[in-house]
């Protein structure tokens, strides 16, 4: 495809992109990636600069990047505009209704089509922590404005659509994806011997995450190190300092905050867990687990949104109090452990490789550009 046939397609962002410490902006890293390697799509991240990147590390990138001033990037002063059509975008990616409603209307105004990416369904999140009627309803209408201001929506599941069309959003607006991720930058490595380390990715800012440290500490270690003192949990991702305050005395339990190299860290332990009981969407950390050689333990709800078949490369178990027991037997059973490990790793290269989830964007992109009007 010639350079004037592309797509030209902005992701935007608040904050820190590079190096990559959060599931989000991971998810956009590596898409952006897939699709300029198939040559239809010239990608590029829109930042809102809040002085917290080295611009540096961006001229390596294989997409291009827009930093904005906050200022710029929520006001309508045309800047914005300015900036993107420097490089001829037509559409863009946003994450957050907040977003969506704030600049979708200007951005329109110049001609420029917005997907917004639906990564949870707020008030199905927000209602496992909050009893406020009042706010509960404020973000679902907040987000269902949101899906009717952007020319298409896009979701990881069928039961995200469903949510959305209870919410009264046409379904001839919305489109699946297949959430994925980059095989080829996670190292694969079956173990040749227990270490007894345990691994948890996510970040401490998302309450679903919190829940489940705290079952972690309350229900998990203390079981295992009862077991063999040996064993250990970590968790990696961005962490409050006063979560850590609150459990620096935790035999067996480390912090270690966002890491640049997940595949690294991903070799260095044993068995990855997400005893996840509340949250939306779909948990992409159980891919970089089975793609490193891990072998995974999680919740029916940590499944979610996720094809079937990954049923028959992890291990279920909703009942907290078992959990040491299920990592222990996987963590003394080394073949079992090895062919679980090779089944995980080829079952996440064959259906969640980016590589192989891009088309239903191509096709969202090509019919936006093709109608030029809203796809409902």
């Amino acid at each position: 495809m010639d350079d004037i046939n592309k797509f030209r397609v902005g992701f935007t962002t608040d904050g820190s992109f590079l190096p990559i410490r959060n599931g989000t902006n991971y998810s956009i890293k590596c898409l952006m990636e897939s699709l300029y390697a198939s040559g239809k799509v010239e990608p590029n991240v829109i930042i809102s600069y809040r002085g917290w990147d080295d611009p540096t590390i961006y001229l390596e990138q294989k997409f291009g990047t827009i930093f904005l001033p906050a200022t710029y990037y929520y006001e309508d002063n045309n800047i914005f505009n300015y900036a993107v059509n420097l490089r001829n975008i037509d559409i863009i990616h946003i994450y957050n209704s907040g977003e969506v409603l704030n600049m979708g209307k200007r951005l329109q105004r110049n001609g420029i089509r917005i997907i917004f990416e639906v990564i949870n369904i707020d008030h199905v999140l927000y209602s496992q922590f909050w009893s406020d009627k009042n706010k509960l309803k404020e973000i679902t209408n907040m987000q269902k404005l949101a899906c009717e201001r952007a020319d298409h929506v896009m979701c990881r599941s069928k039961v995200d659509k469903e949510h959305l069309v209870e919410m009264g959003i046409s379904e001839s607006k919305i489109t699946i994806y297949r959430g994925a991720i980059d095989t080829n930058s996670i190292d694969f490595r079956t173990r040749i011997e227990p270490r007894y380390k345990i691994l948890f990715l996510g970040h401490m800012y998302y309450p679903p995450n919190e829940e489940a440290l705290k079952l972690i500490v309350n229900k998990v270690l203390p079981h295992l190190r009862k077991v063999n003192p040996r064993y250990s949990i970590t968790i990696v991702g961005n962490t409050p300092k006063e979560t850590i305050d609150e459990y620096k005395n935790v035999p067996g339990l480390c912090f270690l905050g966002g890491q640049d190299n997940i595949s690294k860290f991903l070799q260095e332990y044993d068995i990855g867990i997400a005893p996840l009981y509340q949250g939306s969407g779909t948990r992409l950390k159980l891919l970089d687990y089975l793609a490193s050689g891990l072998p995974v333990i999680t919740t029916s709800l940590g499944v979610e949104g996720l094809l079937p078949e990954i049923k028959n490369h992890l291990t279920i178990e909703n009942d907290i109090e078992e959990y040491a027991l299920k990592i222990d037997h996987i963590m003394t059973d080394l073949n079992t452990y090895e062919i679980k490990s090779m089944k995980g790793r080829k079952f996440v290269e064959q259906y969640y490789d980016w590589s192989n989830a891009i088309d239903p964007f191509l096709n969202v992109y090509q019919n936006i550009i093709k109608s030029g009007n809203n796809l409902s």
